[in-house]
């Protein structure tokens, strides 16, 4: 065998160690995040039959927040991690909301949950995604609509309650459950809406587009230039939608 012949086996032994080496470390990366994010799903499951105490929860959670500050800076983090952390925080939510304790309990869930959602902010910003009512959606297609179906199966399913009035408070509940724990207190409603109107642009909804309507007529009901939005609106929902002939709003 020639010098040359060695020294390029040599090399290749040397690249592929290396790859493997890279491979490995990688593969046991993921592996630890999925542990760790399989120990959050755990800590804000509802379980069945005599669940643990929301207190004993929300000390494990405190715990789990602050061993993973950084979680989403860390190298091979990805869409699917940060999933998992927003299926954590709808989670925590509904945990909340069906828990028998104590309201400074509950405001300590509150609390969290702003702690998850400002977790999961950074892991978009950081990947080149948005964080919206609907999940995680790419920055470039927030003014995309999903097809005229799907739109048109929810709406279906709105048509079909019996009692209209009950359907009309679920939808304001909706609204309100948005407001405390999506967005931040001081957060304006003109940002509220743009972020409506990015979430209703991307994943059509009732629930949604009721929102988003609402916003729109208060905020002109306090002298607030809303012409523009209007438009992003109606491009969203079609001519058909409410608000129909508000160009001039």
């Amino acid at each position: 065998m020639t010098v040359a012949a060695v020294s390029e086996i040599s090399r290749i032994d040397r690249v592929l160690t290396t790859f493997i080496d890279e491979w490995t470390v990688r593969a046991k990366r993921r592996h630890a995040l999925g542990r760790r994010l399989d120990q959050l799903d755990e800590m804000v499951t509802i379980e069945a039959g005599r669940p643990r105490p929301l207190e004993t929860r929300l000390a494990d959670l405190a715990e789990w927040l602050k061993s993973n500050a950084g979680l989403s800076a860390e190298p091979g983090v990805t869409r699917a991690h940060l999933e998992g952390l927003v299926q954590a925080a709808e989670k925590l939510v509904q945990l909340r909301e069906k828990a028998d304790a104590p309201a400074t309990v509950k405001t300590s869930a509150d609390a969290l949950l702003d702690q998850l959602v400002a977790l999961i902010r950074e892991g978009s910003a950081r990947l080149g995604l948005e964080y919206t009512p609907a999940g995680l959606i790419e920055a470039s297609e927030a003014g995309r609509r999903e097809s005229e179906k799907v739109r048109q199966s929810l709406l279906d399913r709105l048509q079909g309650f019996e009692d209209v009035k009950a359907a009309y408070k679920k939808a304001l509940d909706f609204q309100k459950e948005r407001l405390d724990y999506f967005y931040q207190e001081d957060t304006h409603l003109l940002s509220v809406l743009d972020y409506q109107l990015k979430n209703l642009e991307a994943r059509p909804g009732v629930e949604d587009e009721f929102f988003a309507a609402c916003l729109i007529y208060f905020l002109k009901q306090h002298n607030y230039q809303v012409a523009p939005y209007v438009k992003r609106f109606r491009r969203a929902v079609g001519a058909s939608g409410a608000l129909a002939g508000w160009e001039s709003a």
